[in-house]
This record gives C-alpha cells, structure tokens and sequence, in this order.
C-alpha cells in the first residue's frame, strides 16, 4: 500500500481525503490510509468524507452513520454532506460529490489528495459500460488512471475486490452492503457488474484471466491511441489564424484521428469557457458530427454539444 500512495504522489505531511460510502472498497481503503498515516514524519493530515445521496431513506443515513463512527473510532474528523435537490441522476451525483470533495481538500491546505476506493474489478465494469455506450477503440479499454486532477487518488486501482473482503475478514472489519447493488436491474453498472463481468470472466478462465486479456488489450489501444494523438496533432498544427480547421485536412485522416480531432477542437472550447474538469463528447456525437462534415450536402451548420460548446462548419472549414 506504501508504494501505491507513493505512485499517488502522497508524501510526508499531505492532507488525505479519505472519501468512504461504507462499503468494502472504501472501508479497507480508510483501514489503510489509518494503518500508514503515522508512518510517515510528519503524519499524513487525515479526515474522512462521506455522502448521504438522500436516495434510500433509513438506509441511506444508516450509511452516513456508520461512516461518522468508523471516523470516530480512528480519531478523524469526518465531513458527512447530504443532497439536498429534488432533482437526481448518477450524472447529477458525480458532479455534486467531485464539486464537494475539491472543495474540501482545498479546505484542508497545502498538498491535498482525495482517496478513492475504486479497484481492479471496476476497471472490468468501466469497459462493459463502454462497450454498451459506445466508445472510441482507443478509449474502449483504457484504464482509470491511479492519478486524476484536480486532486484524485486511487491507491486501491491495482487490488481485486475478494482481496479487499479477506483483508477486513482478516482483521474482523465490517462494512455496509448497499441492497440496490445487488439488483441488476438498477442501471447499467450493476448490469455489468453482475451479469455480464462474471460471465465474461467464466469464458477467460476466471478473473484474474480476464484482467490479464484486458490489460494486454490496453496496452495495444495505450500504442494505438499515441499514433492517434500525433497525427491529429499534425492536423491541427495546420489551422488557420482564425483558429479554423481547413474540412479538406481533416476529412483526408483515418476515422480515429478525425474523431481526436474533434474531441481536442471541443475540449479546448469548453476549457476557454470556464469548464476546468473533464470534458468528452459522446461516442454518438462524435460520429454524427464526423458524417456531417463529410458531407458536401451542407455547406453551414452548427451542432450543439455539452456544456454549451458548438461545433460549426462555415464553408470549407471547421
């Protein structure tokens, strides 16, 4: 574990977020981080987050409590935040917990990191969703990074799941059980998870042979995606002043790269409007925005994307 917080870039006197549903993952997660804070000199800063999603009643609070008092039994300070918006989705979640963790490790000064629990087995599930939503053969089968910015860390990202349960079996550690994931009909990701990664495993030979076929696919699509990412930094050092794409330099480059393209050309207008995380255009979109520029039938249109970017062709260029 000393060695993944080192590959996490968590070093000596760092504030650690310990971000804790009451799961498995995140309880060892925070056992972990407990167990290697006072090893280093000076201590990691540790506290705890937690989020109450407001989604299943009782259940839901139950969760954030047992989280406050795990918190408690270790001596840290925890931040239990509650949704308060009638509105939800998943998307809506994710945005309010990265907003709020941030801001927290802000808070806390100084180098600052939030830890995640994600491990091995969803890098299985993250590629079943994209194989169900549709994504670039690049993007397909790459991997969370161990690292994310602003502040993310991921020192699980290398463990299997059973290894995690026998390692809190071990030390008589329990945790929360979420009864909505073990329902494959609450979302996709569960889908995947229970349905479709076992199944995918069973054809391998068994987890840890289907991690294995993964991780080889990606590093073939890591060499793909360098070769992409040059030719379509050839493409675009060829812009006009204006900032325009010449449609007769772009539509001459193989599908991936014109895709590349896109995603930079929308990428770098989300970040001038203000929009610091993230930003990737749907598979769909991309394709649909990729088949209209190749086509002479219009000469002027504008396609509307995410967050208030637009992609418009005028004439012969982009």
């Amino acid at each position: 574990f000393a060695a993944a917080l080192d590959r996490c870039g968590v070093r000596a006197g760092d504030a650690v977020v310990a971000s804790v549903s009451g799961g498995c993952d995140s309880v060892a997660l925070l056992h972990l981080l407990a167990t290697a804070a006072p090893t280093y000199a000076p201590p990691l800063r540790l506290s705890v987050l937690t989020f109450d999603h407001a989604q299943r009643g009782e259940a839901s609070r139950a969760d954030a409590a047992f989280v406050e008092a795990l918190a408690a039994r270790y001596g840290l300070d925890c931040d239990a935040r509650v949704w308060k918006n009638e509105a939800s989705s998943q998307a809506a979640f994710r945005d309010w917990r990265r907003r709020e963790s941030v801001a927290i490790a802000t808070a806390r000064g100084g180098r600052a990191h939030v830890a995640l629990g994600h491990h091995a087995d969803d890098e299985t599930e993250l590629f079943l969703l994209r194989l169900a939503r549709g994504a670039r053969l690049t993007k397909l089968v790459s991997g969370a990074n161990e690292t994310a910015p602003p502040c993310f860390v991921r020192p699980l990202l290398r463990e299997p799941k059973n290894v995690l349960i026998e390692y809190l079996e071990a030390r008589g550690e329990g945790w929360r059980e979420d009864a909505s994931n073990s329902d494959a009909s609450y979302g996709l990701r569960n889908a995947a998870r229970l349905e479709a990664a076992p199944a995918l495993a069973s054809l391998c030979g068994g987890d840890a042979r289907l991690r294995a076929r993964l991780d080889a696919l990606r590093g073939q699509a890591e060499s793909l995606g360098e070769w992409v990412a040059a030719e379509a930094d050839a493409r675009l050092s060829r812009r006009r002043a204006s900032g325009e794409l010449p449609l007769e330099i772009y539509r001459a480059a193989p599908e991936p790269v014109r895709h590349e393209v896109l995603q930079r050309l929308a990428l770098a207008a989300a970040r001038a409007a203000g929009h610091a995380d993230a930003y990737a255009v749907p598979f769909d979109g991309l394709r649909d925005a990729d088949a209209r520029l190749r086509d002479d039938a219009t000469v002027r249109w504008t396609c509307h994307l995410p967050r208030g970017v637009a992609l418009e062709r005028r004439g012969d260029a982009l």
